[in-house]
């Protein structure tokens, strides 16, 4: 897959942007939605039903916000950036 883009990390919160053909944008965006599984593996000694409750009411820990397309590429190579504060990450 030739992917270009960036990942801002701050915190809980993590932002990621890629650029790529159709059918490799659509192979990521299947990895990141589908096949990566976001919730910590919990221990199986641990089997209670308000556990099981409270996780199905947790919201999804990767969410798709935008998709479009864009003509030209933004991005020449991955990045990764990593802000320890919230303006830096949102100047990014």
């Amino acid at each position: 897959l030739y992917l270009t883009g960036c990942a801002v990390l701050y915190k809980d919160v993590n932002i990621v942007v890629v650029e790529g053909g159709p059918k490799s944008v659509k192979k990521f965006k299947r990895l990141m939605l589908h096949r990566i599984k976001w919730e910590d593996e919990k221990d199986s000694d641990d089997d209670d039903e308000e556990d099981e409750a409270a996780a199905s009411k947790k919201t999804a820990p990767c969410v798709l916000v935008w998709e479009g397309t864009n003509q030209e590429r933004n991005f020449s190579d991955w990045k990764f950036k990593l802000c320890p504060m919230q303006s830096i990450a949102r100047e990014h």
